[in-house]
C-alpha cells in the first residue's frame, strides 16, 4: 500500500502523489473531475471510495475561507484506464444519502492565447519574452501570415507542462498586465483540445498541416511528404488557403510522416507546423 502525504496550500488540500513515486506523472486523460461533493467533507470520505477503482495519485479538493470545500475536486490517477473507470462507475454515485456525485474527466488545458502581439515578432523572440516572466513554457504555436513569411497573424498560442502550470502563469500575467514590445497584450485561456482515447488515436491516418506559405502548392508539399513515406502511400493532399490535410493509407507510414513534417530543419523551411486531424 502506498503512503501519501497531505498538504493544503493555494486554496485546497492536496493528497499525493505517492511517497516514493519515480518516474514521469501520469499521462493526459487520467484525472477526472469530481463534483456536486457535500460541504462538510474532507477527502478522507473521498479516498476509499475512487482508490476502490485503481492508483490515485493526487487528490485535490478545492477549499473556502471558511474551511469547507467549495464542492469539487480533482482525482489524478495512475492510468487513462482508471480514469475511465471511475468515469463509468461513480458518476452517480450517491456519496451519502440521497445526494449524488458528478464524475467526468477533467479539462486538461495546458494552451494559454495571446492576442494583439507584433506581427514582427518571431516564434523564438515570443519564447523567450514570455519564458522571462512566468516558468513552464514549452511551446509557442505562432501563425504566419500565408502572404508574407516574415509577419505573424498578430496572436499565437502558448503550451506549458502542466495545466497548473498554464494556470499559474495566467494568473501572474492578468494580476501583473501583460506588455510585451511596449504593447498590451491579450491573455486568456485557450480552447482546450478534445481528449481522443489512445485506442482511437491509434487509428487515424490524416495528417493536419497548418501555416502552409502561399507559394508552396500542393505538389511541392508532396515531394516533401515522399521523403518520409511511398508514393502509393499517400491517398490524397489538399491545400485549402494557408493549410493542408494528407490522407496516408496506413498508420505506421503516416507515424513516419507525422515525425518526418515535425523535424526542426523542417519547420523552419516552411514555417508550418503538424498535428493529427
Amino acid at each position: 500500500m502506498a503512503s501519501y502525504k497531505v498538504s493544503q496550500e493555494n486554496g485546497q488540500r492536496k493528497y499525493g502523489p505517492p511517497l516514493g513515486w519515480r518516474g514521469a506523472p501520469p499521462p493526459r486523460g487520467s484525472e477526472v473531475y469530481v463534483s456536486r461533493i457535500p460541504r462538510n467533507l474532507r477527502e478522507d470520505c473521498l479516498i476509499p471510495i475512487f482508490s476502490s477503482i485503481g492508483t490515485i495519485y493526487t487528490l485535490r479538493l478545492m477549499m473556502d475561507f471558511s474551511g469547507s470545500n467549495r464542492g469539487f475536486c480533482f482525482i489524478q490517477y495512475t492510468s487513462v484506464e482508471e480514469a475511465n473507470r471511475a468515469i463509468v462507475e461513480l458518476d452517480g454515485f450517491e456519496l451519502v444519502p440521497e445526494h449524488q456525485i458528478k464524475v467526468c474527466r477533467s479539462v486538461d488545458n495546458r494552451r494559454l492565447f495571446l492576442g494583439q502581439i507584433p506581427k514582427d515578432k518571431t516564434k523564438q523572440e515570443i519564447f523567450d519574452a514570455l519564458s522571462s516572466i512566468v516558468s513552464g513554457v514549452v511551446d509557442i504555436i505562432l501563425f504566419i501570415s500565408a502572404s508574407d513569411k516574415r509577419f505573424n497573424k498578430g496572436f499565437c498560442f502558448a503550451e506549458f507542462e502542466t495545466h497548473r502550470a498554464a494556470a499559474m502563469a495566467r494568473r501572474t500575467l492578468v494580476v501583473n498586465g501583460l506588455r510585451f514590445w511596449n504593447r498590451e497584450v491579450r491573455i486568456d485561456w485557450a480552447m482546450p483540445e478534445i481528449f481522443v482515447e489512445d485506442s482511437v488515436m491509434a487509428k487515424v491516418t490524416t495528417i493536419h498541416i497548418r501555416n502552409v506559405l502561399a507559394e508552396t502548392s500542393e505538389a511541392d508539399l508532396k515531394n516533401i511528404i515522399y521523403n518520409f513515406a511511398n508514393r502509393e502511400d499517400v491517398v490524397k493532399l489538399r491545400k485549402i488557403r494557408d493549410f493542408a490535410f494528407v490522407n496516408i493509407n496506413t498508420r505506421e507510414a503516416a507515424e513516419r510522416v507525422f515525425e518526418g513534417l515535425k523535424s526542426k530543419s523542417l519547420m523552419q523551411t516552411l514555417q508550418s507546423g503538424v498535428i493529427w486531424s
